[in-house]
């Protein structure tokens, strides 16, 4: 009998592991407030950015949401939708990865956001995306304006397993979410980007529809390459 080779877990692996049998398990109670980074790090035995790290990915769960220089356990955490994708936020993925399940769930995601769209839907849409252009923006309002955008798509496709999903990977990119260069230019062709998809779901137009989804993640993923290289 052959076995796989045991894979060798980060620090932050373990944080976030330990932190979220914690969770589960009820030892840390929905709404109690988690102990400091500091704490939390003289207990552990660990550096701050790695706490900072695990704490990350377990906001992309939904287990915890930020609270001053605490952080609270969510009491609305959707855990049993999420519990097969869990270990996904426990370790590290590639990006690569990430463009490809994104690329594959909205092209799919989109015939049925296009089948269920409302006027209002589009209206909703065309002011969500009018926000990425207002302003001076830093880069964490211009990855949640474009998350909130795509949970928007993912409400309208009226798929709860399918919004699920989709909200579960967009955690994931903001975690992922790289720094944002030129970050203006970036807002303009984003909005231009949305403006053409919102106007191809209002034309029922699947295939330019999935056109454009498939040349905004491709464009997205060159330009992370471009910047890591």
């Amino acid at each position: 009998m052959l076995f796989k080779k045991v894979r060798k877990s980060s620090l932050t692996d373990q944080v976030s592991d330990i932190l979220y049998q914690k969770i589960v398990n009820g030892e840390i109670a929905p709404g109690e407030q988690l102990p400091s980074e500091t704490e939390l790090s003289e207990q552990l035995g660990v550096a701050r950015p790695t706490i900072r790290e695990a704490l990350n990915r377990l906001i992309g769960l939904g287990l915890v949401t930020r609270g001053g220089y605490t952080k609270v356990v969510s009491t609305n955490a959707s855990m049993s939708a999420r519990a097969g994708l869990t270990p996904l936020f426990l370790e590290k993925w590639e990006g690569s990865e990430l463009y490809e399940a994104r690329m594959l769930i909205e092209t799919d995601l989109i015939e049925l956001v296009i089948q269920n769209v409302t006027e209002n839907d589009i209206e909703r849409l065309r002011q969500i995306n009018a926000e990425i252009i207002q302003g001076q923006m830093t880069e964490q309002d211009y990855y949640d304006v474009d998350m909130k955008f795509h949970s928007c798509l993912a409400e309208i496709c009226g798929n709860k397993i399918m919004n699920e999903i989709s909200r579960t990977v967009n955690d994931m990119f903001c975690r992922y979410k790289p720094q944002v260069a030129q970050l203006h230019e970036i807002q303009k062709i984003t909005y231009h980007e949305h403006e053409l998809l919102i106007n191809a779901i209002e034309n029922q137009d699947l295939v330019e529809a999935r056109s454009i989804i498939q040349r905004t993640l491709s464009r997205s993923e060159r330009a992370i390459k471009n910047l890591t290289k």
